[in-house]
């Protein structure tokens, strides 16, 4: 309803009530305004259970959380269950290139690139990997 500033402030407060919808919220607002850090405490706090108890959105902001703040290797496991979900195997399949690509694994990161170029649904994707692709000859 357009108060995020409130709600962020009342986010903040000790005492809140544990909930997972409330983490969930919490996560997705934090998420909007930039802070990845106290994204990924919401969300972990959420998916306690497990991914598959998590709607795909949501697991993909807190791999995207992690991967904004440098901790591409904690987001991977996110990203692979990821691959599962149609909607989302070529945004995954592109962070865990970008991810192999910037930890010295570049030969699965650009086997990986490769194919989303031959094989992503999206346009999006595959012109992302070609792109990087084309950057990486350079």
């Amino acid at each position: 309803t357009n108060r995020t500033d409130e709600a962020l402030r009342l986010l903040k407060q000790r005492g809140l009530p544990q909930s997972r919808e409330l983490h969930l919220l919490a996560g997705r607002i934090f998420f909007e305004t930039g802070d990845y850090k106290m994204t990924e405490k919401h969300l972990a706090k959420a998916m306690d259970t497990g991914l598959n108890t998590i709607e795909p959105d949501d697991v993909l902001m807190r791999a995207e959380a992690l991967y904004r703040n440098g901790q591409g290797e904690s987001a991977l496991p996110f990203y692979r269950h990821l691959e599962q979900h149609e909607a989302y195997a070529d945004q995954a399949g592109y962070r865990i290139a970008q991810i192999h690509m910037a930890s010295d694994n570049r030969g699965p990161g650009l086997n990986l690139l490769h194919t989303l170029v031959e094989k992503a649904r999206s346009p999006l994707w595959r012109k992302m990997a070609a792109e990087t692709l084309a950057m990486e000859k350079i």
